[in-house]
C-alpha cells in the first residue's frame, strides 16, 4: 500500500516484497527490482518505507528484523516535516512478538518517549497491520487486526498523546474508522486486491487544521 502526501514524500505501507525472509533467493531479486523501480523516483520525492509481515516474518525474529534492516532501514523510525510528527512502527511486533520479545519492549520504550508532549501541528502513526479492519471494539484476533488488549493499550496511548490518524495497509482493501477522536485508516493494494476498490493508493493532505485523506485508482485523475 503506498500513500502519497502533500509534503512529496511516499510511504509504501510494508509487504515491500512479496518473498518472505526465508524465502532466500526469490527474496533476493525481489528487493533488487523493487530498488532499480524505486529508484527511477524523481529524486525530489521522498522515498519512507514501513515494514510488514511479508518483509520480517508472521512470526518475526532478531534475525528476521535484521535482514529487513540491511535492505531497507529502520524497522521503526520518527521524522518531522513543517511541523508535523510522523511515527512508523514495526506493528508486527503488536501482532506476535513471541520470538522476539526483547525487540518488542525496546520499541514499546521508544515510542512512549516519541509520543511525550511536543510543540506540534499533527503527529500520524503508520503502521502495517491495522489495529481494527471494521470497528475499534471488534473481539475476533484475526490475520487482518491486532489483538483486542494489545489494540485497546495502543489506542489509548495513542489518543492520550494527541495522535490524530493511524495509516494502515495489510488488508488489501479499504476500510478503518474511528475510536473516539482518532482515526484508522486502511487503505487497499496497489497491487493484489482482496476487494472490489481497485488498484490505487491513498493522498493525503495536511493543513494546520486537519487531516484529510482519499482513495485515488490509478486509473484515476488527480485534482
Amino acid at each position: 500500500m503506498g500513500i502519497a502526501c502533500r509534503f512529496g514524500k511516499i510511504r509504501p505501507h510494508g509487504d515491500l516484497v512479496d518473498a518472505f525472509p526465508d524465502q532466500t533467493e526469490m527474496r533476493t531479486e525481489q528487493v533488487r527490482d523493487l530498488k532499480e523501480t524505486l529508484g527511477e523516483l524523481n529524486p525530489d520525492i521522498k522515498l519512507v518505507c514501513v515494514c510488514g509481515n511479508h518483509d520480517i516474518g508472521d512470526r518475526p525474529t532478531e534475525q528476521t528484523i535484521q535482514v529487513y534492516k540491511d535492505d531497507f532501514g529502520d524497522d521503526y523510525f520518527s521524522f518531522w516535516c513543517q511541523g508535523c510528527k510522523f511515527i512508523a512502527l514495526n506493528s508486527q511486533l503488536y501482532f506476535d512478538s513471541s520470538l522476539c520479545p526483547s525487540q518488542k519492549a525496546e520499541q514499546d520504550a521508544w515510542l512512549d518517549a516519541e509520543l511525550s508532549p511536543s510543540d506540534c501541528k499533527h503527529k500520524i502513526i503508520f503502521q502495517h497491520i491495522p489495529l481494527f479492519v471494521d470497528r475499534p471494539d471488534e473481539a475476533a484476533h484475526v490475520y487482518f487486526n491486532i489483538e483486542p488488549g494489545e489494540r485497546l493499550r495502543l489506542m489509548n496511548k495513542f489518543i492520550e498523546a494527541g495522535v490524530s490518524t493511524v495509516f494502515c495497509g495489510h488488508y488489501h482493501q479499504n476500510a478503518g474508522g474511528f475510536y473516539q477522536q482518532l482515526e484508522c485508516v486502511v487503505t487497499s493494494a496497489v497491487g493484489a486486491q482482496l476487494g472490489s476498490d481497485g488498484h490505487g493508493y491513498r493522498l493525503v493532505r495536511v493543513s494546520e487544521e486537519k487531516v484529510e485523506h482519499k482513495f485515488v485508482k490509478v486509473t484515476d485523475q488527480i485534482n
